[in-house]
């Protein structure tokens, strides 16, 4: 969320026997970590991690309801003592004790199984939950799901550090969102040069069911439909271009059958300044990864989207790490779903350039949809664990009232503004623009705003904000500025005093994207002006309920 993140802190370390204990203090958090030096490979049975709160006390949780799990429930605000019902929360899982927020995170996750957060009906307290080794798998609704477990959660080296636990202490909502702790304690890059990942905003296929208006062509997975797309990344200047499932025949890349002409697509995307993006499942790479990311990179293709993992036990995780070390080898850039939350991978293997472990913009699609309380809940939960790819930007924007599921043109609950916003304050280096082109093509001025927005920051300030509710805030790229905010079940007035972000003395032409008087009852009604201003400027921006605003300030 910034071009630099201090690691400063105090640390101790306490040695016994062949075990070390790592105890690191910053100033918004304390964390720690084992190391081992033991010879040989070794079976850890268990792992203590006990949080001594009261069952009165305020939670946030992540709900997740069995070992394998998607990692995309609604945020549930509960107390302590109710996750009992549930099976267990991903991280962050967020207590308030004495005025403080604090969070549970961890980092550097490692041929390891990833750390939950459970409350066994005969414990005293919440506990963490870690999932055992398979034993055995097999394949269901195209998932490999473990389905007999050992009685062991890792099979590791003898010599290794293991992750940081991390408790994470905010004394306001804002300061949940403003958080680096498991990009701080993340392991280091493992690539010597980095300098050919790029990320960039992509347009995108399977969201909206391939659907064109106005076209000579039958659309769906064919060579037509994919040129159209990527001239229209190239009409409004997003970087990317990606096929999403279908375009693959059989289990593996190597083998299969390709429905369409992916040689001449790339070829045609480098013509026009786009690079693509390939969606695989999971399984597709099981036993054939290197070959098939191999034939991937000689057909020009820039990254993978790799999909259907939904597991975070040991397994599940090197399967992360295994895939981010090979796509590196071939030049290929990563972004994951169906996955677990992020855990510092991303740092690791900076290909990686986003996750879901979230629920975006895709339960949409369906009877289920994504709430505009949940899409700001996000920026305090999910946010904190790192990259979240929820592909925004839909363009047919209902209340929850009108709302009704579709595949081919499905809308989105909250309004257009409340969409846009998204693309700001959901940090992601790769951003998917979820609509058609010929959406899109309906309002040149928005797509083209979105298709270029930055996808990495050099400073992120939150202005202010409020769990549950809404979120403001500002970033910066170069000396350009980005002001966005998402309101939650009410309206929401917000003052904006520019003097805290531009430089005194300097015009700056703003471009912004509000909710209008009337977006309350047509949620796609979205007010776009372009102004002059200075730090000397201020902005009161209403927010309607469900909705946003996004504003792009450049020098003059």
């Amino acid at each position: 969320m910034r071009a630099l993140v201090k690691d400063e802190y105090n640390q101790s370390e306490f040695s016994f026997g062949a075990w070390s204990l790592y105890v690191r203090a910053y100033n918004d958090s304390m964390a720690y970590r084992f190391a081992s030096k033991f010879e040989g490979e070794i079976k850890v049975k268990s792992e203590t991690f006990e949080l001594k709160f009261e069952d009165e006390l305020n939670a946030v949780c992540q709900p997740t309801f069995g070992t394998r799990a998607d990692f995309e429930c609604f945020t549930v605000l509960e107390k302590v003592g109710k996750l009992k019902d549930i099976f267990a929360s991903c991280l962050p899982y967020i207590v308030e004790k004495q005025g403080y927020k604090i969070s549970v995170l961890e980092s550097g996750t490692w041929d390891y199984p990833s750390m939950r957060v459970n409350y066994p009906k005969d414990a005293k307290s919440p506990q963490g939950w870690w999932s055992n080794y398979p034993k055995k798998s097999e394949v269901k609704s195209a998932v490999m799901t473990a389905v007999e477990f050992e009685d062991y959660i890792a099979k590791t080296s003898g010599s290794r550090s293991f992750p940081w636990r991390i408790l994470f202490v905010a004394r306001t909502d804002a300061e949940l969102i403003d958080n680096d702790a498991v990009c701080r304690l993340a392991e280091k890059s493992k690539l010597e040069d980095a300098s050919w990942v790029k990320g960039g905003v992509s347009v995108w296929d399977w969201w909206n069911d391939w659907s064109l208006e106005g076209v000579d062509f039958k659309t769906g997975m064919n060579n037509e439909t994919l040129k159209y797309y990527i001239d229209f990344a190239a009409k409004v200047g997003a970087q990317f271009s990606l096929i999403d499932e279908g375009w693959l025949e059989g289990n593996s890349v190597v083998t299969g059958k390709f429905r369409v002409d992916m040689k001449m697509l790339a070829d045609y995307a480098k013509s026009k300044n786009v690079r693509l993006l390939v969606w695989v499942r999971a399984l597709h790479l099981l036993n054939d990864a290197e070959e098939a990311m191999k034939k991937i990179s000689e057909l020009g293709i820039a990254g993978m989207k790799i999909d259907f993992i939904e597991h975070d036990d040991q397994i599940a995780n090197d399967f992360h790490w295994k895939m981010a070390e090979l796509a590196a080898k071939y030049k290929l850039l990563v972004d994951y779903h169906g996955c677990y939350r992020p855990n510092g991978l991303n740092r690791a293997y900076p290909n990686v350039l986003t996750f879901e472990g979230g629920r975006g913009n895709e339960y949409n699609k369906m009877k289920n949809p994504s709430l505009p309380v949940h899409d700001v809940n996000l920026v305090f939960t999910r946010m904190q664990t790192g990259p979240y790819d929820y592909t925004p930007g839909a363009m047919r924007n209902v209340n929850l009232k009108d709302f009704a599921p579709s595949n081919a043109n499905p809308p989105a609950v909250g309004t257009r503004a409340h969409q846009l916003a998204m693309f700001v304050l959901y940090f992601s280096p790769l951003q998917v623009m979820c609509d058609s082109p010929t959406a899109y093509e309906k309002y040149l001025d928005t797509a083209k705003f979105i298709a270029t927005v930055p996808t990495v920051w050099d400073e992120t300030v939150v202005l202010s904000a409020k769990l549950n509710d809404f979120a403001v805030l500002a970033r910066r790229s170069g000396e350009i500025w980005y002001i966005c905010g998402m309101a939650a079940d009410s309206d929401r007035d917000v003052k904006i005093e520019l003097s805290k972000l531009l430089k005194a003395g300097q015009k700056y032409e703003a471009e912004i994207f509000t909710d209008t008087q009337n977006s309350y009852k047509t949620a796609q009604d979205c007010k776009r002006e372009v102004k002059e201003l200075s730090s000397k400027d201020s902005l009161d921006i209403k927010m309607t309920k469900g909705g946003g605003f996004v504003m792009k300030l450049s020098k003059k």
